[in-house]
C-alpha cells in the first residue's frame, strides 16, 4: 500500500508537470509531496517500521519526485520551494525515525536471544548434572544413549 502511494504521487506529480507547472499546479505538487510525506510517517507509526526492501522502494521513489522538482525548480514559488525543503527534511528524518525503532528492535530481539540460550544451557548443564549424578550413584548401566535421550527432552 505504501508503495502504491508513493506511485500515485509521483504519477500525478508528472501530470502536473507535463500540464505545464502553473501555479495550481506547482501547489498541488508541493502539497501531494507534503501529503506523501505524512502519510508515509503515519504509516511508519503504525506499523512500527518498513522492510529493508519497502524502504528502498520508498526512497527511489521520493528520490525520483525531487529529482523531478530540482529539475523544474524554477517554476515554484519561494513559498512552495520552502514547503517542499521541509517536506525533504521530514522525510529524512523519517529515516533516521526507521533506523532507530530498527536498531530498538534488532537489540530486543538479540536480549531475548541471550536469556532463552541461557535457559537452554541450564537445562543443558541441569541435565547433564542429573546423567552425571545417576552414573555415580550405582546405575552404572545407563548408556550415553539414555544421557542424549534426556538432553532431547529439553
Amino acid at each position: 500500500m505504501k508503495r502504491n502511494l508513493v506511485n500515485i504521487a509521483i504519477a500525478a506529480s508528472a501530470v502536473l508537470f507535463a500540464s505545464g507547472c502553473s501555479e495550481n499546479a506547482t501547489e498541488n505538487f508541493t502539497d501531494r509531496l507534503h501529503d506523501l510525506i505524512d502519510r508515509t510517517e503515519e504509516k511508519i507509526n503504525s506499523l512500527g517500521d518498513k522492510s529493508s526492501e519497502s524502504w528502498k522502494d520508498t526512497e527511489k521513489e521520493f528520490n525520483r519526485l525531487v529529482d523531478e522538482y530540482e529539475k523544474n525548480i524554477d517554476k515554484f514559488t519561494r513559498k512552495q520551494k520552502r514547503k517542499i525543503e521541509k517536506s525533504i527534511n521530514e522525510f529524512e528524518k523519517m529515516k533516521e525515525k526507521a533506523v532507530d525503532k530498527a536498531t530498538e528492535k534488532v537489540d530486543d530481539a538479540a536480549e531475548k536471544i541471550g536469556k532463552e540460550l541461557d535457559k537452554a544451557a541450564d537445562k543443558i548443564e541441569k541435565s547433564a548434572d542429573q546423567a552425571r549424578r545417576k552414573n555415580r550413584s550405582g546405575n552404572g548401566n545407563e548408556t550415553a544413549a539414555d544421557n542424549s535421550q534426556e538432553l532431547k527432552k529439553i
